[in-house]
């Protein structure tokens, strides 16, 4: 599957599919809103411990590039907390 991978910050706080490189195209990280690129260290699908207060540091997340893909299983649906939209996974 392709996707297209944006750089800068995401339109919003949550999880997105990420990739420093490319070469780990399905990877998830969470922003956490901040501008400067707040990042937690990556996670892969059906990771049972996803802990997204744990940030990684700077110099792991220069060049990380996201999308916006979500899968159609997922569990919940990716909302924008500060509009209400949901923007991924909608039922």
């Amino acid at each position: 599957m392709t996707h297209k991978f944006h750089s800068g910050p995401p339109p919003h706080v949550g999880w997105w599919m990420c990739g420093k490189y490319m070469e780990f195209p399905e990877t998830w990280r969470w922003w956490n809103g901040d501008w400067y690129g707040d990042w937690s260290y990556f996670f892969v699908p059906n990771d049972p411990t996803p802990r997204p207060d744990e940030l990684a540091p700077d110099n792991f997340t220069k060049n990380i590039r996201w999308c916006h893909y979500w899968p159609k299983n997922a569990r919940v649906p990716r909302i924008n907390p500060n509009t209400g939209e949901v923007t991924g996974g909608a039922a």
